[in-house]
């Protein structure tokens, strides 16, 4: 048995489910509803759970507002409020007996639900939208049950979609999980249609191999920016760190994430009927629970090389930018999992790592590319050895270089307030004050016990005001 009972540490039984709470068989705490794994702390269920709340919201400029359909063990809400901009994050679910077992998995998520910011509703979340005002939130982020569950159909129809899109605020944006195992492709067509005729320039991630994630938006593209994602983790080092440890730490691994644009989505799935309120499919569109053998992300769907539609800044002159080294190459060794047929790739070995990543050492299979992609990559210490020539560079007063060579080290590393506080010297030295002020004050925002960033910051800013 997968999740035996005697090795439980809650069994209850709520007013439509049983509960139990137990250990999974690939470590970490499993949230079993009705003897199904709903929800977890093993580390690719966090991996893809939090990208759904890191990566978007990265990608806007302040967000406050979040609502978190369907609340599980609390991972996407938690990685939700480590954001600072953050001010007010709703979580609504079905099951008050579900929320109700949130500390079971607190040493993951943190008690989120008595943060200040958490607002809970029990409640259906198609329900909790239609009460509120149009623009509500900057992000809607939701993991409903398995697809194949009775009901879960409303939560990917196109009249859904359009509901959200419709409390979403200007430039706001939603992240839905898409799980392809076990689904046979008619089907993952037809979900996938569905979000791309509200949101027509969504993009397709891959949050943890198979977990899938449809990002969309409000705005008119769906793009990330690599300087504002690198700005907004160094404001940020609980992002960072929670990131870190998922393997999705750097800007090379959080664009590493893309699978599919929009374009590519709207080729493969133009055949396909979208699911709607009055047609849904994922109903009657499995044969069975029993594993045939389906599923996988359908081949049409790959297309990690047309990552620049999403990530345009990722790219100078046709190859990757500085902070993004071997993006190319990663997107590439991701794609060989992607590509291997459901049940067929073999179990990597116990800390397999590929290009210093744990992650793609799970996933990759053994491939003869394997050491030309390898040596695409760019090394794991590229940041430090691009420290040091900038370094080289502001002791040798050549300034202007030397601020474009610590700005592609915090594009490498956000949090290195070392390489902050010496582009806030060469910025100072070419006279640039305000932009050096900036550089300072970041640079004790993350590390307030940081001298020489204070003492820097304190004469910039007594240089600034006449006397």
């Amino acid at each position: 048995m997968l999740f035996p009972l005697e090795k439980a540490y809650a069994v209850s039984e709520g007013l439509t489910e049983v509960i139990a709470i137990t250990d999974g068989p690939n470590g970490g705490r499993v949230l079993v509803t009705n003897g199904h794994p709903m929800s977890s702390t093993e580390l690719f269920s966090q991996r893809y759970m939090r990208a759904m709340a890191h990566v978007p919201l990265l990608s806007l400029d302040n967000p406050r507002r979040v609502l978190v359909l369907c609340y599980g063990v609390g991972n996407t809400a938690h990685a939700a409020a480590l954001h600072p901009s953050v001010e007010r994050i709703e979580v609504v679910d079905l099951s008050r007996h579900v929320l109700e077992h949130s500390g079971y998995f607190e040493e993951f998520n943190r008690g989120v639900l008595r943060d200040p910011r958490v607002a809970v509703y029990v409640n259906d979340g198609r329900h909790h939208l239609r009460m509120q005002a149009p623009a509500s939130y900057d992000l809607i982020t939701l993991e409903p049950p398995p697809i194949m569950h009775a009901g879960v159909a409303a939560l990917y129809s196109r009249e859904f979609y359009a509901s959200a899109r419709s409390r979403l605020a200007p430039k706001g944006m939603i992240s839905q999980w898409l799980p392809v195992f076990d689904v046979p492709y008619d089907l993952v067509f037809s979900m996938i249609r569905a979000f791309i005729e509200v949101f027509p320039d969504a993009v397709l991630l891959s949050g943890a191999n198979m977990n899938l994630l449809l990002v969309g938006t409000s705005d008119a593209r769906t793009e990330i920016d690599p300087k504002r994602v690198a700005a907004a983790l160094a404001r940020a080092p609980g992002v960072h760190a929670d990131l870190q440890r998922l393997d999705l730490g750097s800007l090379r691994e959080i664009v590493g994430t893309f699978v599919a644009d929009a374009r590519t989505m709207a080729d493969a799935t133009e055949a396909s009927p979208p699911v709607t309120d009055d047609r849904p499919l994922q109903e009657y569109g499995k044969r069975s629970l029993v594993d045939f053998g389906e599923g996988g992300i359908p081949p049409s769907l790959v297309a990690v090389s047309r990552v620049a539609a999403w990530c345009p800044g990722c790219f100078s002159q046709g190859r990757p930018a500085a902070g993004v080294g071997g993006l190319d190459a990663y997107l590439s060794l991701a794609e060989l999992a992607y590509r291997v047929p459901p049940g067929l790739a073999p179990a990597a070995a116990p800390g397999r790592t590929i290009g210093g990543s744990g992650y793609l050492g799970s996933i990759v299979p053994e491939s003869p590319e394997l050491p030309r992609l390898l040596a695409a990559l760019e090394p794991p210490d590229a940041a430090a050895e691009r420290y040091r020539r900038a370094t080289e560079l502001l002791e040798s007063g050549r300034f202007d270089e030397a601020a474009g060579e610590f700005r592609a080290v915090l594009q490498l590393a956000p949090g290195a307030v070392e390489a902050r506080n010496n582009l806030g010297v060469a910025l100072a030295s070419l006279g640039r004050l305000e932009e050096a002020i900036d550089q300072f004050q970041q640079a004790v925002a993350l590390r307030p016990e940081f001298a020489d960033a204070r003492r820097n910051l304190a004469l910039a800013l007594a240089k600034r005001t006449p006397r």
